[in-house]
């Protein structure tokens, strides 16, 4: 018997080896075809288990290798093991129907909701019970989402709550009552499910417990409380999200508590605080954001402590002078930006690093005007408007030179983000502002552009960065997303562009973008300059900005078209160029596709098509001729981002929702570049298209990229083409294998038999393609012969990146399964003997969780625990179960250890998991990490 061990597995590999040899088993390290089995711990490289594959060797794992230590026989370590007895029953769990009532029931045996499913999702009216077979709550789902009325009680059949749902979220008025019947409180939701507008409460007796409001999500404007467990009575202004105005609270008969003010979020004047008894506990003062002055605290026996704070810095930290040259020896000695910071943040507390800069800055220590390193730590902090106005007259020109500028050359941003505040504090400050250096005077001409100033006041300086503008522009392909600006007289972050999803998040210009243009220059001079300045950058880069090259290209002539094509690469945004920002005819469209370089007219000639389709006009065979089938990588964005914009965490994991609304018929979604080629092609007279297809199947190179298309042609003979092209190159990619799951569904077989012959590496491809295929047969309602259904895999030697990319198609198989071919396909994926595909498997469960399958599951891991690679699966999988409390209880009642605990409390919620451990407790039941803890 000869055994190859690969991996981690958890003990001295030499001290197995001579157990093994001592049993009369040969270890050896390569696989071979007389290996009786191969031993795979964690992180066992894929060859290995690939190779065994291939060669029909048993894959085992650790467990399997310690019952063979343990029996000495091979035959009884493959064996799967009679399952250790329950400690405790396996607790009832009810199977949710696809179609019809579904019933669940509390431990005690009373139900616990009743309501109707529609292809496995909530439909209808929903009742949820209480344990008194009170109802709790009346629900309306559509598919899954909450929507219109619902209604709570409280046990004894009294109204709890009332409101209504709109697309999963609250929306509307909601109220609550308590349980004596007198009303409790009110919120309004927004249409994104935030809260919005007036917020009541009122105490059980009518009088006042809360009052304020929101907006969208965040508090605004003054809250009042009454009755808090310390105070009778509290105050607090805001301002959307943002404290600001007065914070006050009043103990039990009336006591001042404490007494704060804030501003925009910043502490400004007086802060006290007192003790119950009256006496004061802590006074201080706050000028801008900063403390300042005597800070005195007393404890409750009414010892006193003072310390004194000079613009937010304790005096003691001013008169350390041997701290002082430390730090400013280390800023000084050190070209390194991040040392130089870290300086600053190894001398004083956080807060106290802004105020500590400045006073280093004042007492002449440091000069910050040449360190714009350090620039972005002075705002908010005691540098007042005069002081920034000081600064900007000493600031060095050099310095400004070499700090990043996102939009005016030598006006870095933290300077900016500084001047506008400080500007917008105090305008008065910069009266003089004409008196500042070029670059300074400049950058404050800048501000005030933005600030709503006169344009005679500022034109003539900007004017001369015009050309300085156009070049940071194009060099930099585009100029900073986001910038100060004054929005109907209120500073604020605004945004120059916007990213459309439709355009792959392409950045485009807003209306503000050409404001900021129109402050240097007008728009025709603009157009004409970045035209300029992009033939010269594409010349000496050798790569055109095509973004931030938009504004010029509609004046661009066909010599500098086929310039920058030649210099282009495939940006998708060339066929924006040619069909939205340009208005050429199709004919020059064709001409310049096909004088461009060979295939860097691609995009161009595809445009040109697209505008002879729509005229009714034939595409010529020149054209075609210079269209490539080339659809780039492929992206599973499609299918997260639709996920992710999903209501609530829970129902993101709930295979029957996700299900519902990803639909693998338009699993071309995935191929973002590759619209408009797709849309040309499917137009193309049939004979355009076979010939087309044929013409890259025989290429020399790149055949596989016919194969996305191949599936819009009725052409057995082309599939088998397009099936050969991919093995024969090794094409692993994602592009391969979509595009060959896009095939029709007769070439089901062909992908069988490709898999069955293929190669060891290439198996990962064709097994994808596969899930593919299959699902999306399953969205069009297309049966398949159930001998397939042995080709759904876990187990599959393919690595976490490779496997999520078939995942999501192989869960669609698998939740469209009838349940009678879906059980033993999961029984079979559940094998605690391979424990990468058991925990992968996990994550399907909840598809169809009959008893067998739930025992097997739980069971599984328990036998699992110690060799589990990974618990996101797992906690995935338990996550989207119904009855997930009761199985993680009997789990831990069963003996699961520390390696689930922090899965077992992400699975029942932070709040939930104190509660079921006490409960474990009370029944006398202790595990190992709870002895630990």
């Amino acid at each position: 018997m000869r055994v190859v061990l690969a991996g981690d597995l958890e003990e001295d590999r030499s001290r197995l080896k001579r157990e093994l040899q001592a049993k009369g088993a040969k270890v050896g390290s390569v696989v071979t075809p007389d290996t009786a089995a191969l031993f795979a711990g964690r992180h066992a490289k894929h060859s290995k288990t690939e190779k065994a594959e291939e060669l029909g060797v048993p894959v085992l794992g650790i467990a399997e290798l310690r019952r063979l230590l343990e029996t000495g026989s091979l035959e009884a370590a493959i064996e799967a093991p009679e399952p250790a007895p329950d400690h405790t029953p396996f607790p009832p769990i009810p199977i949710a129907p696809r179609i019809g009532e579904y019933v669940a029931y509390h431990p005690d045996g009373s139900v616990r909701c009743r309501g109707p499913r529609v292809d496995g999702l909530s439909h209808g009216e929903w009742t949820y019970f209480h344990p008194n077979e009170q109802p709790s709550s009346t629900v309306h789902y559509v598919r899954g989402l909450r929507e219109g009325p619902s209604v709570g009680f409280y046990a004894d059949g009294t109204k709890q709550w009332e409101g209504a749902y709109a697309g999963g979220h609250q929306h509307g008025a909601w109220d609550y009552w308590y349980a004596s019947g007198a009303w409790k409180q009110r919120y309004i939701y927004d249409e994104l499910g935030k809260t919005h507008g007036p917020y009541v409460w009122d105490q059980e007796d009518g009088s006042p417990r809360a009052r304020g409001a929101f907006w969208h999500g965040s508090r605004d404007g003054e809250w009042e409380w009454h009755g808090e467990p310390k105070h009778e009575r509290m105050i607090r202004g805001h301002h959307r999200g943002q404290n600001h105005g007065h914070d006050a609270a009043w103990f039990p008969g009336g006591q001042l508590a404490y007494s704060r003010h804030w501003k925009m979020g910043e502490r400004v004047g007086e802060w006290l605080e007192h003790w119950p008894d009256g006496s004061a506990k802590l006074k201080h003062t706050y000028v801008d954001g900063v403390l300042h002055g005597e800070q005195r605290s007393w404890d409750e026996a009414g010892n006193e402590t003072v310390t004194v704070w000079v613009e937010g810095l304790r005096q003691s930290v001013r008169d350390d002078e041997v701290l002082h040259a430390k730090v400013v020896a280390k800023v000084n000695g050190t070209r390194d930006e991040y040392r130089k910071r870290d300086a600053i943040a190894d001398a004083v507390d956080y807060a106290e690093s802004g105020p500590y800069l400045v006073w280093l800055w004042r007492t002449g220590k440091l000069e910050l005007e040449a360190i714009p390193e350090l620039w972005d730590g002075l705002r908010y902090k005691p540098f007042t408007p005069a002081d920034v106005f000081t600064f900007l007259k000493n600031v060095q020109a050099s310095a400004l030179e070499k700090a990043y500028c996102e939009h005016l050359p030598a006006w870095p941003r933290e300077l900016d983000a500084l001047v506008c505040h400080a500007y917008d504090a105090d305008p008065a400050a910069f009266e003089d502002w004409r008196s500042l250096s070029e670059p300074a005077k400049r950058g404050m001409a800048f501000v005030l552009a933005r600030a709503g100033a006169p344009r005679d006041a500022w034109a003539e300086l900007l004017a001369p960065a015009f050309d300085a503008l156009v070049t940071r522009h194009v060099r930099e392909y585009g100029l900073g997303e986001r910038i100060w600006w004054w929005v109907d007289g209120e500073l604020q972050e605004a945004h120059l562009y916007e990213r459309r999803a439709e355009k792959q998040h392409r950045r485009e210009p807003l209306p503000r973008f050409y404001e900021l243009i129109e402050m240097f220059g007008d728009r025709d001079a603009w157009a004409k300059a970045v035209l300029r300045a992009t033939m010269k950058h594409t010349k000496k880069e050798h790569r055109v900005p095509w973004e931030s090259a938009r504004d010029g290209l509609p004046l661009a002539t066909r010599k500098q078209l086929l310039s920058l094509l030649d210099q282009s690469g495939y940006e998708p945004i060339v066929e924006d160029v040619f069909l939205e920002i340009r208005d050429d005819d199709a004919t020059f469209l064709e001409e310049l596709a096909i004088a461009a370089q060979r295939g860097r007219g691609k995009i161009v000639a595809l445009c040109a098509a697209k505008k002879r389709l729509d005229a009714g006009e034939r595409v010529s065979d020149a054209l075609l001729d210079a269209i490539e089938l080339d659809v780039g990588s492929y992206s599973h964005q499609w299918i997260d981002q639709t996920i992710n914009r999903l209501p609530f965490e829970d129902i993101k994991h709930d295979p029957a929702y996700v299900d519902s609304i990803i639909d693998f018929r338009e699993m071309r979604k995935g191929f973002t570049s590759a619209t408009l080629a797709y849309e040309v092609f499917e137009r193309l007279p049939a004979e355009q298209q076979r010939a087309k297809l044929e013409g890259v199947l025989d290429s020399q190179y790149g055949k596989s990229a016919a194969v996305p298309f191949l599936g819009l042609v009725e052409d057995p003979a082309l599939w088998r083409r397009g099936i050969e092209a991919v093995e024969s190159a090794d094409d692993q990619s994602e592009r391969a294998s979509v595009g060959l799951a896009m095939l029709p569904d007769a070439a089901l077989p062909n992908l069988v038999e490709a898999l069955a012959t293929a190669k060891k590496k290439m198996k990962p491809v064709w097994q994808r393609a596969i899930y593919g295929m299959l699902a999306r047969m399953s969205d069009a309602g297309v049966s398949w012969d159930p001998a397939l259904d042995a080709q759904l895999r876990t187990d599959l030697p393919i690595d976490r990146y490779q496997y999520e990319y078939g995942r999501s198609a192989l869960a669609k198989v698998v939740h469209r399964l009838p349940v009678e071919r879906a059980e033993p396909v999961l029984l079979r994926m559940l094998d605690p003997r391979r424990v990468t595909g058991f925990a992968r498997a996990m994550r399907f469960v909840a598809s169809h969780p009959t008893e067998a399958v739930l025992r097997q599951a739980m069971r599984g891991l328990l036998a699992i625990e110690r060799d589990v690679p990974s618990n996101t699966d797992i906690e995935l999988g338990l996550r989207a179960l119904d009855e997930k409390r009761a199985l993680i209880k009997w789990l831990l009642r069963n003996g699961a250890g520390a390696t689930f605990e922090r899965t077992f409390e992400n699975v029942v919620g932070h709040q939930d998991w104190p509660k079921l451990k006490k409960e474990l407790e009370d029944e006398g039941v202790e595990t190992a990490f709870w002895q630990c803890h």
